[in-house]
C-alpha cells in the first residue's frame, strides 16, 4: 500500500486584533489536495496540530446533499454519510478519526470546509499549524507519527519567558533549570552563572502561572550560599523522598571539576527548601 500525499503540510496563520469573527474564516487560504492510491482511510485520521490555547478549528456545516460536508455534534458526514468522529480543536490538536466510509473525496472536502477563529482580544500574531493524514494502513504524510508532539516557537507576545533576562552582568550562563522551588505546583526557573551566582525567576509570583518574576537576591533560597565558579546545577529526586534535590558541578579550589548532591528539605512556605543545607565551596 502507498502512503498518502498532500499539496500542503503546514499553514502559517498571521493575525491582527479583531481580524476574525466568531463564524470563522477558512483555515487554508488554498485547501490542501490529498491523494491516496487506495482511497482507503477507514481507521485512519486527519490532524491539525500546533494550536495555541486561544485557537479554534471547527467544520463548516455546509449540508447533507451530494458533495457537501455536514457537522452534527462530534460526527462529520459527506453527502449525508457519516465518515468520521471529531476531537479537539479548542486550543488542542484537531483530529478526525475515520470510519470505513472515509475516502479521498470526503477527506478533501473536509479540508476545504475547515474554519479557524480565535477567542483572544489580543491574539498571538503568528503560529504554524501542521497537517497530517493517516490512511487505513497506518501510513501518513511522512512528517511525523500522529502521536508525536509538534514544537512551535512562541510569538513574543505569547512567550512566557519574554521578560526573563538571561544576562547577569555579563557573566557566562552555565545552566538553566525548571524546578518547583516554592511547592506551588508550577516550575520556577533557576539560572546559574560562571561567577557562582544563582538567579531565580518565580513562576506565578503575580498569581498568573506562566508569568515569571525575578526573585530578589535576598529573597532567593540560594542567598548567602557559596557556589564554585563555573557552577552548573541539575535537579532530581536523588534520595527518593519526593523532593527534587540539587546536583551542583563546578571548579574546585584545586582547579578540578567536582560534583556534589544537595538534599532538599521542605518546610513552611517561609522556609527555603534549601535552608540549612551545606553547599559546595
Amino acid at each position: 500500500m502507498t502512503a498518502p500525499t498532500s499539496s500542503i503540510y503546514s499553514v502559517l496563520r498571521t493575525l491582527a486584533e479583531n481580524s476574525l469573527t466568531a463564524e470563522g474564516s477558512p483555515l487554508f487560504a488554498t485547501a490542501p489536495v490529498f491523494r491516496d492510491a487506495e482511497s482507503d482511510f477507514g481507521g485512519g485520521s486527519f490532524h491539525v496540530s500546533g494550536l495555541l490555547a486561544e485557537d479554534r478549528i471547527f467544520i463548516r456545516n455546509a449540508g447533507t446533499a451530494a458533495g457537501q460536508i455536514s457537522a452534527q455534534g462530534n460526527e462529520v458526514s459527506f453527502g449525508g454519510t457519516v465518515f468520521g468522529t471529531v476531537y479537539g480543536g479548542t486550543g488542542t490538536p484537531f483530529m478526525v478519526r475515520f470510519n470505513p466510509d472515509a475516502g479521498t473525496e470526503a477527506v478533501n472536502a473536509l479540508a476545504q470546509n475547515l474554519l479557524y477563529t480565535n477567542t483572544s482580544d489580543a491574539p498571538a500574531t503568528i503560529r504554524t499549524l501542521h497537517v497530517n493524514l493517516v490512511d487505513a494502513s497506518g501510513a501518513d504524510l511522512g512528517l511525523r507519527s500522529a502521536s508525536q508532539p509538534v514544537f512551535n516557537e512562541y510569538s513574543r507576545a505569547a512567550n512566557p519567558l519574554e521578560n526573563v533576562t538571561m544576562d547577569n552582568d555579563g557573566a557566562v550562563l552555565m545552566s538553566t533549570n525548571f524546578v518547583d522551588l516554592d511547592g506551588d505546583g508550577d516550575k520556577d526557573l533557576v539560572n546559574t552563572y560562571a561567577t557562582g551566582h544563582f538567579v531565580v525567576w518565580r513562576n506565578g509570583a503575580e498569581g498568573s502561572p506562566g508569568k515569571f518574576t525575578r526573585v530578589e537576591d535576598t529573597d532567593s533560597p540560594f542567598f548567602g550560599r557559596s557556589f564554585p565558579v563555573n557552577a552548573a546545577a541539575a535537579f532530581a529526586d536523588v534520595d527518593g523522598d519526593g523532593d527534587d534535590d540539587m546536583i551542583v558541578t563546578g571548579d574546585t579550589t584545586r582547579g578540578n571539576i567536582g560534583a556534589t548532591a544537595v538534599r532538599a528539605r521542605r518546610g513552611p512556605s517561609t522556609c527555603s527548601p534549601f535552608q540549612g543545607t551545606p553547599l559546595p565551596r
